[in-house]
């Protein structure tokens, strides 16, 4: 396939099969055997100082909610009417020392790059109703709506961990069942979201598993597939607003008509993007039988219901942000504050 290689395999650590786990809900955490992550080394000379910088222009900092990515110049007479409101305490939360990082990584440690994706993701999140209208509510709480009806055949859900302890997202395209719309979009970003609170305390990345398998006959092959336009906006919104969160992902069932996309594609991947793409390989090279279903040849006998499922995930999530912002605010609701303190303790939500 040219382009598309296959990455080496890792080694299989986990043993036999044992007998199947039924399952309907998320799966709260990874399993204990994984161990824990160590907290973050302290950052010295230029990246210290990059840090510092980025946290003090966000310190008492305003944004003006405008376009969706901040970019188009106002006219004096959209100057007159923009909200400038300053940053709530859930926004500050979000501007974490790890996200931070995240963003002067992604530019290579260039201040001002990285404090101007930084307002523009703000403001992006805003108009994406991603930030909630005041402290108490939660940030994804309007589109739970939306989720649940865009999502009734289980074509995206979080199941399980890799053994990198990092949140599973699976994609299911074969299970497409509505017409593209902007509600696919925000399916995926809600999952992207939920997947970041879910992540474990010293973990930044999440893990995609992409089955292309056909699970909907009656869905042509080709509609379950998104137009070049809207794929790049998604890529734009993944690359753009969510840097360094992907760790891996992991394409198999591939049919001939996705290979011909994902070639016309390919191109607008970013380098650091593409090498975090394996294709046709078994899910069960990165990911144990304990946390991967049985038709991907592990234990979980995982059906998807949508009230059940949506239900457990939108309680461990709410539940989560609630401990988190009450750390934040117990930590002194600065800016900067680490993730790694910031769910430090047990999460399971029963």
């Amino acid at each position: 396939m040219g382009i598309f290689t296959k990455k080496v395999s890792e080694n299989r650590k986990d043993g036999a099969k044992c007998d199947t786990i039924k399952r309907y809900t998320v799966i709260k955490e990874p399993p204990r055997q994984y161990g824990k992550c160590t907290r973050p080394e302290p950052l010295q000379g230029n990246e210290l100082a990059c840090l510092q910088q980025v946290i003090a222009h966000f310190e008492g900092q305003n944004l003006a909610s405008i376009s969706a990515y901040g970019d188009q110049q106002a006219s004096s007479e959209t100057t007159k009417s923009i909200d400038w409101r300053p940053l709530s305490l859930r926004e500050k939360l979000w501007l974490s020392r790890e996200r931070l990082l995240k963003f002067l990584r992604s530019v290579n440690w260039d201040v001002t790059l990285a404090i101007k994706r930084l307002e523009n993701t703000l403001q992006w999140r805003r108009e994406f109703n991603l930030s909630a209208v005041d402290d108490e509510t939660s940030s994804l709480s309007s589109l739970s709506q939306i989720v649940a009806t865009e999502n009734e055949t289980g074509k995206m859900y979080l199941l399980g961990y890799d053994r990198q302890r990092r949140p599973l997202l699976h994609i299911k395209p074969g299970r497409q069942n509505t017409a593209m719309s902007f509600a696919q979009i925000q399916l995926l970003v809600y999952m992207i979201e939920c997947a970041d609170i879910l992540m474990a305390q010293g973990v930044e990345t999440l893990t995609l598993l992409v089955d292309f398998k056909n699970y909907n006959e009656l869905t042509p092959p080709l509609a379950r597939l998104p137009p070049l336009s809207v794929s790049k906006q998604v890529l734009y919104i993944i690359q753009q607003h969510y840097p360094e969160t992907l760790g891996r992902a992991v394409l198999s069932s591939i049919p001939f008509y996705s290979w011909n996309f994902l070639k016309l594609f390919h191109p607008f991947l970013e380098p650091q993007t593409r090498s975090k793409l394996i294709f046709e390989e078994p899910f069960e090279n990165y990911v144990d039988n304990s946390q991967l279903e049985i038709l991907h040849n592990g234990q979980l006998d995982f059906s998807y219901d949508n009230d059940i499922y949506l239900s457990d995930l939108s309680h461990q999530i709410s539940e989560r942000e609630r401990n988190r912002f009450n750390k934040f605010l117990d930590l002194g609701a600065r800016i900067g504050l680490s993730e790694f303190d910031l769910k430090d303790g047990h999460y399971v939500v029963d």
